[in-house]
Parts: C-alpha cells; sequence; structure tokens
C-alpha cells in the first residue's frame, strides 16, 4: 500500500511539472499574439477620435504663398510634434506633391491660431505652402493635409483674376 502512495505522488509531483513547463512555454506565445491585437485597436481608437477639416484656403497676392485653415473638430490633443508629422500635398488636382515640412523655399510650415502648446478641439492651425513659381488662374489646385494617423481633409480652389 505504501508503494502506491509513493507511486501515485511521484506522478502527481511530475504532472504538476509538466503542467507549469507547459504553461510556461505556452503563455508567452498568448501574450506575444494578443500585443498586435492591442496595438491595433490602440491605433483605431486614436484614429476614431481625430477629425479635422479645412475651413478656408487662400493665397498671397504674389500667389506663391498658399494658406489652409484647418480646425480640430475631433476630441483628440495633437502636440505639435505631431502636426509636424503630418503630410502637405499640394498642386494642380491629380498632380500634385508632397511638400517638405519647415521649407520656406518650396514646403510648408503651420502656427496654432490660439497659441495654444497643442492643437485642441475647436482651435484652429493655419498651414502655410510655399511655392517657387507663381499660381495660374487657369489651373484647378488641391491643398491636402494627412495627420500622422493617416486622418486626412483637402480643398480645392482656383486663382481668380
Amino acid at each position: 500500500m505504501s508503494g502506491s502512495a509513493i507511486s501515485s505522488a511521484i506522478l502527481t509531483v511530475g504532472t504538476i511539472i509538466a503542467a507549469a513547463a507547459f504553461v510556461s512555454m505556452v503563455f508567452p506565445t498568448i501574450f506575444t499574439m494578443g500585443q498586435p491585437i492591442s496595438s491595433s485597436t490602440n491605433s483605431l481608437g486614436d484614429q476614431i477620435s481625430t477629425d479635422i477639416k479645412v475651413i478656408h484656403t487662400s493665397y498671397s497676392t504674389d500667389k506663391e504663398t498658399v494658406y489652409m485653415w484647418l480646425k480640430n473638430v475631433g476630441t483628440t490633443q495633437i502636440s505639435p510634434r505631431m502636426i509636424q508629422n503630418g503630410d502637405v500635398f499640394f498642386g494642380s488636382t491629380g498632380n500634385y506633391q508632397r511638400m517638405e515640412y519647415n521649407n520656406t523655399t518650396v514646403g510648408w510650415d503651420f502656427d496654432i491660431e490660439t497659441g495654444s502648446a497643442k492643437w485642441l478641439r475647436g482651435d484652429t492651425v493655419k498651414i502655410t505652402i510655399y511655392q517657387d513659381t507663381p499660381l495660374s488662374s487657369d489651373i484647378q489646385y488641391e491643398a491636402k493635409y494627412v495627420a500622422y494617423n493617416s486622418i486626412s481633409t483637402s480643398d480645392q480652389f482656383s486663382i481668380s483674376e
């Protein structure tokens, strides 16, 4: 009888060790598989809470600078660094190019009009697009801003003489 008790004890200890080894091998894999899902969920949540709209587009009298005012109508507060991480596209409709940030020759820059440290809900950002050639009155232009998380807004306009 004592031999069967010892055998049962050895089998029980062996089963516990095997179960612990199995859990220690499988748990990290399950945890790792859940991280992309969690990351995708966070990214989707950020996109849902971000919304921007063009409220006005204009140009300078020399027709070499374009101004685009954007309003933050979403719930996300956007830092200046994240505004810089966005992309600005400009050119004739269907033939526009990506502009370089912080380039006052051919590129773009921005200003948070309220002077806030972040682009808050309801605040307006003025995007200034610099061109090296004047805009033409016989061309339809498009200005587009794509935020750091791929939310975008655009406006088409033409030059009136």
